[in-house]
C-alpha cells in the first residue's frame, strides 16, 4: 500500500459533485517555458466565473508535450495556488502501466485533488489489459477515466466500464462517445461528464449527465456555467453554437489556442506539432467574437486587466468597439532560439480613414526581402505600448504597409533548410522579423518547418 494511498486532500463524493471542470490551457514564454502568470490570470478568470475544477495538462493543456518534471511542477504550482478553491485533476495517464502508476503516485504526493487516466493511446491492448491497467492505477486515489476514441483509436466499452466502476476510487467517466453512450451510464448510476463541448448542453439536461469538462470555457466560462447551472438556455445556446464549431474546425487544441492569443489572454506562441488556425478561420473568429459574444467579452476583458503578457485596456477596447475587419494587437514578442516567427493576427491595413483585415491573397505579393524591424535588444514588451518614438516592425511591399506581431513557433535548433522563398506547408501568409541568435543567416538561407 502506498504511504500517501488515503491521503488526497479530497473524497470521490467531493469530485462526483462538480458540474463544471475546464480543460485549462498552458500558455508559453518566448523562451518556451510556462507563463505563469498568464496561466495564474486564467485560472483566476475560471474561479471568477463559477469554474470548479481544472484538468492540468490534459489534452488542452498539451500535456503530452510535456516533460514529466515541466508537468508536474505544473500539478504542484496550481495546487499550491488555486488548491483550496477549485478541485485541481491531474492528467496523470499514460501508455505504460508502470508510468501511469508512478504519475499519479507523484501527483498525489504533491496534493492534486483527482487524476485523470485515459487508456493507452498507442500500446494498444486487449479488453483484459485495458481491465489489468486502470485496476493498477486506481488504489492510488480518486480517478475519472477518459474514454476518447477519436484519440486512442480505442473504445473503452461499457462492459470494461462497470466493471473497474466497482472500484470505491472512481469518481466517474469523461465520455466522448455521444449521447446514448451517456443515457446508458447514467442510467446505470455513473457519474458522467461529457467531454464535448457540443453535446454538453444535451447531455447534461436531455441524458442527465453530472457536467461537463469543457475546452471553450477557457474562453467563455460564464456562459458555460449557465448552461450547467441554470438549465438549457436556447439563447445562450445559439450563441455558442458557432463558437463550438469555429474551435473544434481543426483538432483541439489548435482552436482554442488561437483564439485565446488573438484576444491576447496568452502571448502567441506554440509548441509544435501545434499551430495556429489558418488566416480565413482567424477572421471569423474576429468577426464571432465582435458580433455573437459581446457581452461575454466583459469576463476576457476581466482577465486581461489581470494578465501581464504584455496586455493593456485599449488593446482590448480595440477588439471589442471597432466596427471593422480588423483589429489593432501588441508589437512581436522575443524571438525563440531556433524559431520562425510567423504571422499570427490579421494584417492591419493603415488608412487615414479605416482598419480592415486585408484579403489573405494579399500575401502574395509581400516582398519577404524587405524587412525593415529593430533589434530584439532594442525590444521591451511591456514598456513599448507606451512608448511614442517607436513602432512595432513594419512589412513593407509595393502597395500597402502592414503591422503586425509575430508568432514564435518551437522547432530544433538544427531543424534548418537552404531554400529562396518561404514555406507554404503551414498556411501562413506573412513572414515577419526572422533572425537566427546564434548566427546571422544570409538572405538565401531560411528555416523551414517539414
Amino acid at each position: 500500500m502506498h504511504s500517501h494511498e488515503f491521503k488526497t486532500r479530497t473524497s470521490v463524493e467531493d469530485i462526483k459533485r462538480l458540474r463544471l471542470i475546464t480543460a485549462i490551457k498552458t500558455p508559453y514564454l518566448p523562451n518556451g517555458k510556462f507563463d505563469l502568470v498568464a496561466y495564474d490570470s486564467l485560472i483566476q478568470m475560471q474561479i471568477a466565473n463559477g469554474v470548479e475544477g481544472v484538468v492540468v495538462g490534459g489534452t488542452t493543456g498539451e500535456g503530452h508535450l510535456m516533460s514529466w518534471d515541466e508537468h508536474i511542477t505544473l500539478i504542484a504550482h496550481t495546487i499550491t495556488c488555486f488548491g483550496a478553491i477549485l478541485k485541481v485533476i491531474g492528467n496523470t495517464g499514460r501508455n505504460s502501466t508502470r508510468e501511469a502508476i508512478h504519475a499519479a503516485e507523484q501527483g498525489f504526493a504533491v496534493g492534486m485533488h483527482a487524476a485523470l487516466h485515459i487508456n493507452p493511446y498507442y500500446g494498444k491492448t486487449s479488453m483484459q489489459g485495458l481491465l489489468f491497467h486502470f485496476e493498477s492505477v486506481l488504489p492510488i486515489g480518486p480517478t475519472i477515466i477518459y474514454n476518447v476514441p477519436s484519440r486512442t483509436v480505442q473504445d473503452i466499452p461499457p462492459s470494461v466500464i462497470y466493471s473497474i466502476a466497482e472500484n470505491p476510487n472512481v469518481a466517474g467517466v469523461k465520455e466522448c462517445m455521444g449521447i446514448d453512450r451517456i443515457g446508458e451510464y447514467v442510467a446505470r448510476g455513473l457519474t458522467i461528464w461529457s467531454g464535448n463541448d457540443d453535446e454538453c448542453i444535451d447531455a447534461r439536461w436531455v441524458s442527465g449527465k453530472n457536467g461537463v469538462i469543457s475546452v471553450a470555457s477557457n474562453l467563455v466560462p460564464r456562459l458555460m456555467q449557465e448552461l450547467m447551472f441554470k438549465g438549457a438556455n436556447p439563447s445562450v445556446c445559439r450563441k455558442l453554437s458557432p463558437l463550438f464549431d469555429w474551435l473544434f474546425s481543426e483538432p483541439n487544441p489548435i482552436g482554442v489556442n488561437t483564439a485565446l492569443a488573438q484576444l491576447g489572454v496568452i502571448r502567441p506562441i506554440f509548441r509544435l506539432p501545434y499551430v495556429p488556425l489558418p488566416f480565413e478561420k482567424r477572421v471569423s473568429d474576429v468577426r464571432l467574437n465582435r458580433r455573437k459574444l459581446q457581452y461575454q467579452m466583459k469576463t476576457i476583458r476581466h482577465c486581461l486587466f489581470n494578465c501581464a503578457a504584455g496586455n493593456n485596456r485599449q488593446l482590448f477596447d480595440n477588439l471589442v468597439a471597432r466596427n471593422t475587419g480588423g483589429f489593432n494587437c501588441r508589437p512581436p514578442l522575443p524571438t525563440l532560439k531556433g524559431a520562425w516567427n510567423l504571422d499570427l493576427w490579421l494584417e492591419i491595413r493603415e488608412s487615414s480613414k479605416d482598419s480592415r483585415a486585408l484579403a489573405p491573397s494579399s500575401a502574395n505579393s509581400i516582398d519577404y526581402r524587405r524587412i525593415s524591424t529593430r533589434p530584439l535588444s532594442d525590444y521591451h514588451p511591456v514598456a513599448d505600448h507606451h512608448r511614442t518614438s517607436t513602432r512595432p516592425p513594419t512589412i513593407t511591399d509595393h502597395h500597402q504597409t502592414s503591422t503586425c506581431p509575430p508568432i514564435a513557433i518551437e522547432l530544433p535548433p538544427d531543424h534548418r533548410r537552404t531554400t529562396a522563398s518561404p514555406p507554404t506547408a503551414l498556411d501562413f501568409h506573412i513572414l515577419v522579423d526572422y533572425r537566427r541568435t546564434s548566427a546571422q543567416p544570409s538572405s538565401n538561407h531560411l528555416p523551414t518547418a517539414e
